[in-house]
């Protein structure tokens, strides 16, 4: 006889709320520590524990009692009374050697030199933790994250010519910054990453998390199959098609209360070159419910604490307002130097003049992959406006126009000049993309105070001494200009009096040789 499956709603334990929810760290972390192939169950305690260090950095130890790992992971019993009981034990304390056993090694590599095989032939080894310490007698875990410089500081010059000083970094800072809208992160609610089913699904949504704010992300397979998920010993190759399939339902079947999905509209799209996978594609709504408090569960259904939403003035969308937020934070951080009540009457301002997911898309564009400040977003947001730009539409047109514009420039200048034909070929080659309208614009007032040749024969220096930025180029021309040189023959005769051989008189050779007599 089968025996009915009952549903069951379960509610988490009042002492579950002195944890904290949401997981945070650099994004750094899992491309640098790999912390290898975990059981589910030692998943929910690592970034458990993980997720209590982050901001709380200390020299000193920090200890955990298996009462509280057992909280913090779900390890929990409920009895008829709706009383909890942390489930430990000797069976607990088998899961904490085994874990102890993994984490106390685990290191960052850091390659120093290759062999003439291209083979590794030294490198540097940084721990994860200074002390990992467990004792079942005192029913108590001690850990200190490593202080140990992983990064040294160096200088580079970005691409307008400002220098930037990357100061060195140590370890412990993957978890632990007075700032964090100064770095990459990525976060992640621990509450509903505990309660995935398989260690899989967890992979799976840590990775996607990553992207909250992007709706999409892809990744070769090699490197998705097994780095991210570990399935990399031959059995689970052949069951990996099985594998990535339930994880991923088991992640699109998440909702809330009121049937809105986790992750909304996720989609998963695998690319094969012949037989072989190549890669894999997610796409989905920008999501941060998982972030909130569950309350209660039942099966794939969460009860979740729903935050407060932002106040707004009566005329604002605040469903939009709160959306632009959530993308604002995660890209510029939450520290009052940017999420100040000017910046936020901004938001506002444009909600009035356009979409919502123009501003999303331009806060995402100049923060996450230019590494700009805020100031940056209000100067391309306020183009935009002024080109009339309201729809995300509007913005693929105008974007189209500009490019557009900027072919028809090349297109007319090389047709005055066949030398541009050169000019915009190394040009092409130095940026690794198309010429911008603002380059554009600086090529057009140097050819009128030098040779077009000239201009190239910059660009030329700049991919020889690996500069690959507009502005390197422009700092050599405004040099030249200012020494007076502005044609291809002064630059050929400085370079020829550089390369001029010495001239050796003759009493000099005759001196040589009575030299060479004498040995």
């Amino acid at each position: 006889m089968v025996q009915e499956e009952v549903s069951v709603m379960v509610s988490y334990p009042e002492q579950e709320s002195k944890f904290r929810n949401k997981i945070q760290y650099s994004r750094e972390f899992p491309a640098l520590f790999d912390l290898g192939d975990l059981n589910k169950v030692e998943e929910n305690i690592t970034f458990s524990i993980l997720g209590e260090l982050t901001d709380r950095y200390s020299t000193g130890d920090i200890e955990f009692t298996y009462s509280e790992i057992a909280h913090m992971a779900g390890l929990v019993s409920v009895d008829s009374n709706n009383n909890t009981f942390a489930q430990t034990g000797a069976r607990f304390n088998k899961i904490i050697e085994a874990l102890q056993n993994k984490l106390q090694t685990v290191s960052y590599k850091k390659l120093k030199s290759l062999d003439n095989a291209g083979e590794v032939d030294e490198y540097e080894v940084y721990p994860l933790f200074k002390k990992y310490k467990v004792s079942h007698r005192e029913q108590k875990l001690t850990v200190v994250l490593s202080d140990e410089v992983y990064q040294e500081e160096f200088i580079e010059v970005d691409s307008d010519g400002n220098t930037i000083v990357h100061p060195e970094k140590r370890v412990y800072e993957l978890f632990n910054q007075d700032n964090w809208s100064q770095i990459k992160y990525l976060k992640f609610g621990r509450e509903i990453h505990n309660l995935l089913k398989s260690k899989y699904s967890k992979r799976l949504y840590r990775f996607l998390s990553e992207y909250r704010n992007y709706g999409s992300c892809y990744k070769l397979a090699d490197e998705f199959e097994n780095d991210i998920m570990k399935l990399n010993t031959p059995s689970l190759k052949k069951n990996k098609r099985k594998k990535i399939g339930e994880a991923f339902e088991e992640l699109k079947k998440l909702s809330d209360q009121e049937g809105n999905a986790i992750i909304p509209n996720l989609d998963m799209k695998v690319e094969k070159r012949g037989r072989s996978t190549y890669k894999y594609y997610f796409t989905f709504s920008r999501f941060s419910n998982d972030l909130n408090e569950v309350i209660s569960h039942n099966k794939n259904n969460l009860i979740l604490k729903l935050l407060p939403m932002a106040k707004v003035s009566d005329d604002t969308n605040i469903e939009e307002y709160q959306e632009i937020l959530e993308v604002f934070h995660d890209v510029f951080g939450t520290d009052r130097q940017v999420d100040n009540n000017p910046n936020r009457k901004k938001i506002k301002e444009w909600l009035n003049l356009i979409n919502s997911d123009v501003i999303k898309e331009i806060i995402i564009r100049t923060g996450y992959k230019n590494n700009r400040g805020f100031g940056w977003t209000v100067k391309v947001i306020q183009n935009l406006i002024d080109a009339g730009v309201v729809t995300l539409d509007d913005l693929k047109e105008y974007e189209t126009q500009r490019y557009n514009k900027g072919a028809v420039i090349v297109k007319q200048l090389i047709a005055s000049n066949s030398d541009y034909e050169t000019l915009f070929s190394n040009l092409k080659n130095m940026l690794k993309k198309d010429v911008s309208l603002l380059i554009l614009e600086d090529i057009q007032k140097y050819a009128e105070k030098v040779e077009v040749n000239v201009i190239s024969s910059a660009i030329k220096i700049a991919i020889f001494n690996t500069k690959d930025n507009w502005t390197y180029v422009k700092g050599i021309l405004d040099n030249w200009i200012k020494a007076g040189i502005t044609t291809q023959q002064q630059i050929d005769n400085e370079e020829q009096a550089k390369t001029q051989p010495l001239e050796i008189s003759d009493d000099f050779l005759d001196a040589m040789d009575l030299w060479s007599e004498d040995y």
